[in-house]
């Protein structure tokens, strides 16, 4: 009994020794994440006074969904070692 359910768990959360792949950064994540930094930089250089409360707002939204991103992936990585154990 106890045998089945170590295989069910290694069947349903992976092997504990391997690196969950949710743990990894993609690298097609790291380049996105570069590009937005890079459009980022590129629209505060276009900004205008009368653009720029708006162009402020869209900065903090950008930084607050990065600000996001990288805590769900904590909050996931913590999961998975939870789980795994």
């Amino acid at each position: 009994m106890l045998e089945e359910l170590k295989e069910f768990r290694r069947t349903v959360y992976g092997d504990p020794e391997e690196k969950p792949a949710a743990a990894r950064t993609s690298a097609a994540t790291g380049v996105l994440i570069f590009v937005g930094v890079l459009l980022l930089i590129g629209g505060l250089f276009t900004l205008t006074n009368a653009t720029l409360g708006v162009g402020l707002i869209g900065i903090a939204i950008f930084l607050s969904v990065l600000a996001r991103l990288a805590q769900a992936r904590a909050q996931q990585r913590e999961l998975i070692e939870h789980l795994r154990k």
